[in-house]
């Protein structure tokens, strides 16, 4: 019950954020956060491939002032840095950037952890 509701969860928060989960995702099991570059940039290594720098999907910044952005990166770190997450890679954004969502170790999504920590809401589709 708890995996479908999982699911559910995960489909119409994809469908409000305005990218359908179809065939396009590859999902990428225990990848190495290597970077972070920005609150929602992170760059992941996957073992034996590449290196994938990632933008998160469905979020932005609350403020864009440098105080508000250093400290959603000061909470992005904390979560993820040299841990190891699921990456969902789902497209990529107008800018050509790999728009991706990050699960981290303890089954939590780094874009709602974001959201429910105060420093980024969810993004609205236009």
């Amino acid at each position: 019950m708890k995996k479908l509701l999982a699911t559910v969860f995960t489909v119409v928060f994809l469908s409000m954020a305005g990218f359908p989960a179809g065939p396009a995702t590859q999902e990428i099991k225990s990848a190495a956060t290597w970077e972070i570059r920005a609150w929602n940039r992170i760059v992941v290594r996957p073992a034996y491939k590449e290196e994938i720098k990632i933008r998160l999907h469905g979020v932005e910044a609350n403020a864009v002032d440098r105080q508000s952005l250093k400290r959603a990166r000061q909470v992005t770190r904390r979560l993820v840095a040299g841990k190891v997450v699921d990456v969902l890679v789902l497209g990529e954004c107008e800018r050509g950037q790999v728009l991706a969502r990050v699960t981290l170790p303890d089954g939590r999504d780094l874009g709602m952890v974001l959201v429910q920590s105060g420093v980024a809401h969810q993004a609205v589709s236009g």
